[in-house]
């Protein structure tokens, strides 16, 4: 049965189709339909299909010079895979991430940027995944755990 998962990605597909025909699959349009058809495939619970996406943008913008040269928009692509990551369950290499999306941010984006809240909520969400919440009391992450709370 067909649901508005299935008309977003359709949707978002149709999208990354548009901007990649106007100028190849690497360009800030096609990056950014790339990333909608990411977010769109996690909310519809296709997460190994996020992830590839998410992880295409991903390597595409981290360590390149290539179509975005905004800072505050590579951190945000990289926290959005990190996000799919977690979604996998590889919760260490998520939270990973998201710290370094958060650094990045730091070095190259203005303090009052609104992508600094962005990024802290998405790795606040990566730590309270249920998966994540089994750790030690040592672990860094440890204060999220609901029985310190």
């Amino acid at each position: 049965v067909p649901d508005a998962h299935d008309d977003a990605v359709a949707a978002a597909r149709e999208a990354l189709a548009v901007a990649s025909a106007s100028g190849g699959g690497e360009t800030e349009a096609a990056l950014i339909a790339r990333q909608t058809l990411g977010v769109v495939l996690g909310k519809a619970g296709r997460f190994d299909d996020a992830e590839a996406e998410l992880r295409r943008v991903f390597e595409a913008t981290w360590h390149a010079q290539g179509a975005i040269r905004e800072s505050w928009r590579i951190c945000l692509f990289a926290s959005s895979y990190a996000g799919a990551l977690a979604d996998l369950g590889r919760h260490d290499e998520a939270l990973a991430l998201a710290d370094a999306a958060i650094a990045r941010a730091r070095e190259g984006v203005a303090p009052d940027h609104p992508v600094h809240r962005r990024l802290a909520e998405n790795a606040l969400t990566i730590a309270t995944k249920p998966v994540a919440l089994k750790m030690r009391p040592d672990d860094p992450v440890y204060c999220f755990h609901p029985e310190v709370l």
